[in-house]
């Protein structure tokens, strides 16, 4: 049956994608929802929200404001929170509640900015899409903020990095410590990262680390020329991989991760001599730009179990959650956790 999961969890939805972008940046995160999806965004998608200063903020909006329209109440509470302290911008963050009746979070957040004099953006997520979806939309919601789109002089050439949250993470590596291994990668570049650190100016060029950077990436080369690249540093995840399928020449073997870690992984691989052929396959964004011949997208549960059991794989790196709905697979598996997948669970 579609869309009847029997062994995967929920993977982590838009919202939670959107607000992870802009966690850290020192401005008003309003998750519009009654409250059970800010719980959900700070009790198991976003590691960083515990021991932080960021300011999220859940509309308690309940099904009657939502029916009535009472748009006034939540300007209201949003422009009380507002007068608590200095907030950059103001981000609005749909959830199902307001999708359901068709909120014009725009309209609010245009609203706010004219009523509190801060800068106001929504993204239009709706509880029923999946990380990467918000993520994108709040990528472009954060060049629309005053200051994105200016041209600052510079000594030498800046990289603007999309596409990094925790989110985007094989969940033993911590974003901190992914955050310096693309700043060795570019030592000669000055690397700034749109989402959790203050916005920066217009950069040179860009590099997108997961395919939900990738739009904003085309948008600025579009508008201004800015060239873009798409990779994922080596890190201390991909040498144990390795290291697990060191020996395998003759091999076929399935990555399924999101798919700009997956394909960095499948190139490292090939390099090493480990496969004769990799795939790469995701639940998640999949770019025909990074696609490879074989390489695979799932919709449903079902789909997944019968095209992966059935794909003759002799080797799988996959999130661990995966393992029990594949577990009439024969194919040896290598643990490669996705925090967007299955959180902490499998991060010590």
């Amino acid at each position: 049956m579609k869309g009847f999961y029997q062994y995967l969890a929920p993977f982590a939805p838009d919202y939670s994608g959107a607000a992870c972008v802009f966690f850290g940046m020192d401005g008003l995160v309003v998750l519009c929802d009654p409250g059970g999806c800010s719980g959900n965004v700070c009790g198991y998608d976003e590691p960083r929200f515990y021991g932080s200063q960021q300011a999220l903020f859940s509309a308690a909006i309940r099904d009657m404001d939502a029916i009535l329209g009472k748009d006034d109440l939540l300007e209201r509470k949003i422009v009380q929170a507002a007068s608590e302290r200095e907030y950059r911008f103001i981000a609005l963050v749909g959830t199902p509640v307001v999708s359901v009746i068709a909120s014009d979070l725009k309209g609010v957040a245009n609203l706010l900015s004219r009523k509190t004099g801060i800068a106001a953006v929504s993204v239009d997520t709706d509880g029923m899409k999946l990380y990467d979806t918000g993520a994108e939309k709040a990528y472009m919601a954060l060049l629309r903020l005053p200051g994105a789109l200016e041209r600052v002089p510079s000594d030498g050439e800046r990289l603007g990095v999309f596409g990094a949250s925790p989110l985007e993470m094989p969940s033993r590596l911590s974003l901190d410590r992914f955050k310096e291994l693309v700043r060795r990668s570019f030592p000669s570049a000055s690397a700034a990262f749109y989402g959790g650190e203050p916005l920066p100016s217009l950069p040179d060029r860009t590099l997108a680390v997961s395919p939900s950077g990738l739009k904003a990436c085309r948008f600025l080369k579009e508008r201004f020329g800015i060239p873009y690249s798409v990779s994922f540093p080596m890190n201390p995840e991909f040498e144990r991989v390795l290291n697990e399928a060191r020996g395998r020449c003759g091999s076929k073997i399935l990555i399924i991760h999101q798919q700009a870690a997956a394909c960095a992984l499948r190139s490292l691989l090939i390099a090493s001599g480990a496969g004769q052929r990799v795939d790469v396959g995701s639940w998640f964004m999949m770019d025909s730009e990074l696609a490879h011949d074989g390489d695979m997208h799932f919709d449903d549960e079902e789909e997944f179990i019968q095209r992966v059991s059935g794909g003759g794989y002799d080797v799988i790196i996959a999130d661990p959650m995966m393992k029990n709905a594949l577990r009439d697979c024969a194919a040896e598996w290598i643990d490669l956790p996705h925090y967007a997948v299955s959180g902490n669970l499998f991060a010590e």
